[in-house]
C-alpha cells in the first residue's frame, strides 16, 4: 500500500553555535528535477587520447563513482532531508501509473524512466555506503518511503539495470536488522524468484535466492496476496535448471516445508515433472524430498508423509516405467534406511502396501 509523499521540506539543522546549517551541503544540493538529473549527467568527453578504451571506461563509471563519493560525504543528520528533497522533486514519477498512463507522450515516458533510474541508483548507493543497522537500526523515514514507492514499481520497470539497483537496496535492507524490514520482503523475493525463471538464469541467481531463503517463512502464507508468489515458486520447482543448480534441491526442500497448506501444491508440481525429467533432475527431487522430511515438523510432516505414502503406492502398484520413476524419487530415503527414524518410517509406509500387494507385475 502506497504512502503519501510528504512534500514539505524538513527544517535545516542548527549547529552548535546556534547558526542554521545548510540542509544538504555540497554537490547533492538540488532544488528541482533538472538538478537531480544533472547529478548523473556524464562529464564532457575529453579529446581523443592514446588510451581511448580506458578513457571511455572511466567516463562510463564517472556518474556512479561521483555519487558514491558524495553520499559517503553526506552528514548523517542530513540523510532524511536529502531523501525528502528527492521525493519532493521526483515523487510524482515514482507513483505507480494507472492504465491510461500508456497514452503519455514518449518524452514524458522517457523522463519518467530517467527519473526512476536516477532514484534507483541513489537508493542502491545509499543502502550500500550509508546504512548500518548496527549503528542505527531505524531507516531514514523519507528513504523508507522512496524505497516503498520503488518496490511497488519494481516488477513493471522494463529496464533490467534499474530493476537490479532497486533490488540491491531491498536486499540490503531485508538482510540486515533494520526496523520494519519485513515491509520489503515481498518485493525482494519476487524479484529474486523472477531472476531464477529467466531463460538465461544461472546458478548464481539461485544462490542469491538461497541466501535470503530465511525470508520465505516470514510471509503470511494464508493471505490471498501470497498466491502470485506461490505460482512463481512452483514454476521454480518445475524448472530443470533451477533443480539442477547447487542450491536447487535445498530450495525445493524449503518449498516442501514452508507451510502445511503448500506441501500438496509442491508435491503435485513435482509429480507432474518426474515422468519427463532427466536423471540429474530426478536426483535433485529425491534429495529435496529427503531433506524436507528430515526438517519437517507438525502439520507439515503429516502432509509430507502423505506425499511419501503416495510415492510408495506408485512404486509398488503402477506399471514398470511409472514405478521406476517413483522408486527414483524415494532413492535417497531408501539409501538412509538404516537410520532408526527412517527405518521406522519405511516400515510404516511399506507395510500395509506390501501386505496387500504380494503379487504385482512390476517387481
Amino acid at each position: 500500500r502506497l504512502r503519501r509523499v510528504d512534500h514539505r521540506r524538513a527544517p535545516a539543522m542548527p549547529t552548535k553555535g546556534g547558526d542554521v546549517a545548510p540542509s544538504a551541503p555540497g554537490p547533492l544540493d538540488f532544488e528541482d528535477l533538472h538538478g537531480l538529473l544533472a547529478l548523473f549527467a556524464a562529464p564532457p568527453q575529453p579529446p581523443a587520447q592514446e588510451e581511448g578504451e580506458e578513457a571511455v571506461a572511466e567516463s562510463a563509471e564517472g556518474p556512479a563513482a561521483r555519487i558514491r563519493e558524495q553520499v559517503i560525504a553526506l552528514p548523517v543528520e542530513a540523510h532524511d532531508e536529502f531523501w525528502r528533497r528527492t521525493l519532493r522533486v521526483a515523487g510524482e514519477h515514482l507513483v505507480a501509473q494507472p492504465a491510461e498512463a500508456a497514452e503519455e507522450s514518449s518524452e514524458a515516458n522517457e523522463l519518467r524512466a530517467r527519473t526512476v533510474a536516477v532514484v534507483a541508483l541513489l537508493l542502491a548507493t545509499f543502502a550500500d555506503v550509508a546504512l548500518n543497522a548496527l549503528r542505527d537500526p531505524a531507516l531514514p523515514p523519507a528513504f523508507a518511503e522512496a524505497l516503498n514507492f520503488c518496490q511497488e514499481l519494481l516488477l513493471s520497470i522494463p529496464n533490467g539495470s534499474t530493476q537490479a539497483l532497486i533490488a540491491q537496496a531491498l536486499e540490503k535492507v531485508c538482510t540486515s536488522n533494520f526496523e520494519n524490514r519485513e515491509d520489503y520482503y515481498g518485493g525482494c523475493l519476487m524479484y529474486l524468484i523472477g531472476k531464477c525463471l529467466t531463460p538465461k538464469t544461472t546458478s548464481a541467481d539461485v544462490t542469491r535466492l538461497h541466501r535470503v531463503r530465511h525470508l520465505l517463512p516470514e510471509l503470511d502464507w494464508e493471505h490471498e496476496s501470497i498466491e502470485s508468489l506461490k505460482l512463481q515458486l512452483m514454476r521454480c520447482v518445475a524448472s530443470p535448471n533451477f533443480v539442477r543448480s547447487t542450491h536447487g534441491p535445498d530450495l525445493v526442500a524449503m518449498c516442501f516445508t514452508i507451510h502445511p497448506g503448500f506441501v500438496g501444491e509442491v508435491h503435485g508440481t513435482v509429480k507432474n515433472q518426474v515422468m519427463y525429467s532427466r536423471p540429474g533432475v530426478m536426483k535433485g527431487y529425491a534429495t529435496a524430498l529427503f531433506k524436507a522430511w528430515k526438517v519437517a515438523e507438525g502439520g507439515t510432516r503429516i502432509q509430507l508423509e502423505q506425499c511419501l505414502q503416495e510415492w510408495v503406492l506408485l512404486a509398488v502398484r503402477t506399471a514398470r516405467k511409472s514405478a521406476d520413476r517413483a522408486r527414483a524419487m524415494l532413492e535417497e530415503i531408501h539409501r538412509h534406511r538404516h537410520e532408526d527414524r527412517l527405518n521406522e518410517l519405511l516400515c510404516r509406509l511399506y507395510g500395509p502396501v506390501l501386505w496387500r500387494s504380494l503379487k504385482v507385475a512390476n517387481w
